[in-house]
Order: C-alpha cells, then sequence, then structure tokens
C-alpha cells in the first residue's frame, strides 16, 4: 500500500478469491498475484434482430482445495466453441477436448450435440482439474 507492504487477508468461496486490505484513509494498493487463472470466450454481436449465437458460462464452482473447476456452459446444439484459458496450466478436462497451442497457451473445444435439441441451446458441464 503506497509503496510498502502491508498485511492482508484472503477471502475465500466458492467461485473465486478476494485479498482484504484495511486501510484508514485513501490509499494506492498493488496486489501481486502468483498462479492466477482465467478463460476468455469470445462474445460477438448477433445481427440485428437475430437471437445470440454465443456460449454462455452460467456456472462456475472451485473445489475445496482449488485444484478443480466445475463449469456449467450453455451453446447452440451442433455448434462447437472455443476457450482460451491463461495462467495456471490445466492438467485435464472432461466435457471438452483441452488443446495446447504452439505458443504454449491452452484452448478448451466444446462440441454440443444436436440430438434431443428442442429450444437450440445445449448445457454441459465441464471440469478442469489443475
Amino acid at each position: 500500500m503506497n509503496g510498502r507492504k502491508v498485511a492482508f487477508k484472503v477471502v475465500s468461496d466458492s467461485n473465486d478469491q478476494h485479498v482484504v486490505v484495511r486501510s484508514g484513509s485513501p490509499a494506492e494498493i498493488n496486489v501481486q498475484v502468483d498462479g492466477d487463472f482465467g478463460l476468455a470466450v469470445d462474445a460477438d454481436l448477433p445481427p440485428l434482430g437475430s437471437e445470440s449465437r454465443n456460449l454462455k458460462i452460467s456456472h462456475e464452482q472451485w473445489s475445496a482445495d482449488r485444484r478443480q473447476l466445475t463449469l456449467e456452459v450453455s451453446g447452440l446444439g451442433a455448434m462447437s466453441y472455443v476457450i482460451r484459458a491463461y495462467g495456471a496450466r490445466i492438467s485435464s478436462a472432461s466435457g471438452a477436448e483441452l488443446r495446447s497451442m504452439l505458443n504454449g497457451s491452452q484452448v478448451l473445444e466444446i462440441k454440443l450435440p444436436r440430438e434431443g435439441v428442442r429450444s437450440g441451446f445445449v448445457t454441459r458441464k465441464i471440469e478442469l482439474r489443475f
């Protein structure tokens, strides 16, 4: 805080973690993160008057030991979606194909089935292990 190391607390829940720092006055706080992880999903706007075709992540939950992330995603049946992962390395995935790219990044490919689709959208559970 303001260039000095200060005491902090990490507050965790099933979705993520937050750093809590107490300050008696306004301050600049820089937090260094080790082992960060994130997912990036492209979200293009549909043509005017059209429905969205994008993948939606509707739920995420980390295991207590932070070694597994469970996602619930929805997308159009018979579509294939790609999610880019960054930060911590994923060791394995179920519900999606894990691929390592030439530049060292990782992507998840999700292929949704056409069979049994009534509303157009299909929900899938994906488990990522670290």
